[in-house]
């Protein structure tokens, strides 16, 4: 199927209410100041973007109300060297890629909460990480470049942290109600979109509740031949609901002493007919029809305590959370097909990918001077582990007759064995300030250490002959950072930055195994994988003034241990990639 791409011109309409029970008015005569854009992704700590030393882009939730963003394509729609792509396919939406690198190779955060990554498999099996709906986003913050120094693994390319809305932003004791619901439509999926936010409380007590729901049907392409069969340039049909729960509760237990509570569930179904696969021959089979039901589900519990208290001697500010999130994706796939000289066959194919984390950060930060320089000290633990299972199964049945045909393929089976991953990692960052301000020189460091355990079931081995057994692997990565930011005036700065990034190797590419005989391969494992590491260089000039900012960026990032999946092995290289044992 052809599907060029590119949006095609589309109509998109939103209104949004909102409404509260007490609130001052502007008064239309007071001066309207800039705000200046905070960050927190680049430092972990609370910085204006003209002290970071870092390519860095802030949405609120003016914005995205504004800008009538209406998923996460959309929410990058204005950045350079940033994109999603997936647009017209039948999995949806991929993750972010920035400047080129993209998957699982680029952190998404939620809440501080690591998004499902994503795994793919064959053709019936490809589980993304479009998890977020953007109407429960209160802010999102988009860091360029390898940024492992603070988030370890997978922030190879940068990192994409996603906060959701609070009741704290919303309610205190002057305005104990907040509702704002919202509805559009767009013509480009034929979609609607209805979102309810409803806050109350004040500042000891407070809760907070949204809802989102978007049902549509399939992103229109610019093509204009329909029919079926791989000449089809119109999308597929598909029909498409999302819905979103996300309840917060949060608890003032001091002066300094904050609490919240959160639940969060993501669900979203697309039902479709890929009318470009119909009439498709593959190794002499016709393939008539091809329809599919797809699921994801996303929930996520959690706990955040953080304590503020500018006047403290030794710990300023200090964060922990403990969380854990369920994720699964299904996707399955009903085809009607017809072999070389054989009857009519009806096959199934229900391809699984779970993963369940669950994990425990805390940091804390300690401001204070040493002879004529200015220090913000911030530290912290990142510890998590991750469950991880893909499953395969299915049949193929005599139409005529309704009898089971034999296939070659043993089903079920996985892809890789259960597989849990286990990080520990510590981290110190010193922001130093010279020069009465004007000089910010940022070093970092941190140390992770890692190891997965497989465990290779029934499942695994029978649906896998031949395969070697499973390894265990662990291994440890130290990654640095050092910037600087210098005023040349009160609107000029420029910046300056040396960082580093890693990505432990994937469970699924260590100790993949599938084997198919009537398509004469394999996939083989690759137990000695290192992990990726970049290295990037950043430079960049930064002005800014009432009429807004504008900055220039110069960088080169180096990527070694690429590891690219599917590959022929270099142990087969010199024999075009066939096992002589084997013949596969």
């Amino acid at each position: 199927m052809t599907r060029p791409d590119r949006r095609l011109p589309h109509t998109l309409l939103a209104v949004a209410v909102a409404l509260a029970s007490s609130g001052a008015a502007a008064d239309a005569t007071s001066p309207q100041l800039v705000e200046e854009e905070i960050t927190v992704v680049g430092t972990r700590t609370e910085r204006k973007l003209d002290q970071v030393d870092a390519t860095i882009s802030v949405y609120d939730r003016e914005d995205i109300d504004r800008r009538l963003f209406r998923d996460i394509q959309d929410l990058v729609r204005y950045e350079p060297g940033v994109s999603v792509g997936g647009t017209g396919s039948r999995f949806g939406l991929n993750g972010f890629t920035i400047r080129g690198i993209g998957g699982n190779r680029v952190l998404t955060l939620v809440d501080g909460i690591r998004t499902p990554e994503e795994f793919s498999f064959g053709p019936f099996l490809s589980a993304r990480r479009d998890f977020v709906d953007v109407d429960t986003i209160e802010r999102v913050e988009i860091a360029r470049g390898p940024v492992s120094s603070l988030y370890g693994s997978d922030a190879l390319g940068g990192v994409v942290a996603v906060t959701s809305r609070a009741p704290n932003d919303y309610v205190d004791s002057s305005r104990p109600l907040h509702i704002d619901a919202k509805t559009g439509y767009s013509s480009e999926d034929d979609s609607f979109i209805g979102a309810v936010t409803t806050a109350y409380g004040n500042e000891r007590v407070a809760g907070m509740l949204t809802y989102t729901n978007r049902s549509g049907r399939q992103t229109e392409t610019g093509g204009n031949v329909g029919g079926t069969g791989p000449a089809r340039s119109q999308a597929d049909p598909q029909d498409a609901e999302t819905e979103t729960l996300n309840l917060k509760v949060a608890f003032r237990l001091g002066e300094h002493h904050n609490v919240i509570a959160a639940f969060e569930q993501f669900e979203s179904d697309v039902d479709a007919q890929l009318l470009s696969d119909y009439g498709t021959l593959t190794r002499g089979t016709l393939v008539n029809t091809r329809d599919t039901i797809d699921e994801r589900e996303r929930t996520r519990y959690s706990l955040n305590y953080r304590y503020d208290n500018p006047q403290a001697r030794f710990v300023q500010n200090a964060s922990a959370t403990i969380y854990q999130q369920d994720s699964e994706t299904t996707q399955f796939t009903l085809e009607t097909r017809t072999p070389p000289m054989t009857a009519n066959q009806t096959r199934t194919r229900n391809s699984v990918f779970d993963q369940q984390i669950q994990g425990l950060f805390a940091q804390a930060s300690s401001s204070f001077e040493l002879g004529a320089s200015r220090h913000t000290l911030t530290y912290g633990i990142d510890y998590y582990e991750t469950d991880n299972r893909s499953i395969r199964d299915g049949g193929t049945v005599d139409t005529a007759s309704g009898a089971p045909v034999f296939e070659f393929l043993p089903l079920p089976t996985r892809d890789f064995p259960l597989t849990r991953v286990e990080n520990r990692a510590a981290f110190v960052q010193d922001e130093i300030v010279f020069l009465d301000g004007r000089l910010r020189v940022t070093p970092g460091l941190r140390y992770d250490d890692y190891e997965a355990d497989t465990t290779a079931d029934a499942v695994f081995t029978s649906g896998n002959p031949g395969a070697p057994a499973p390894v265990d692997y662990d291994d440890a990565d130290l990654t640095m950072k050092l910037g600087a930011v210098y005023e040349l005036t009160e609107t000029v700065s420029v910046w300056g930055r040396y960082s580093e990034g890693f990505r432990a190797p994937p469970y699924d590419d260590v100790n993949v195994g599938f084997t198919n005989f009537i398509g004469g391969y394999q996939t083989i494992a690759a137990p000695n994988l290192e992990s990726e590491t970049s290295n990037g260089f950043e430079l960049g000039l930064r002005v800014e003034g009432g009429w807004g900012q504008a900055q220039l960026a110069a960088f080169t990032t180096e990527y070694e241990n690429f590891i690219q999946s599917l590959a022929i092995a270099p142990s087969l290289a010199q024999v075009g990639g066939i096992d002589p044992v084997s013949g596969l």
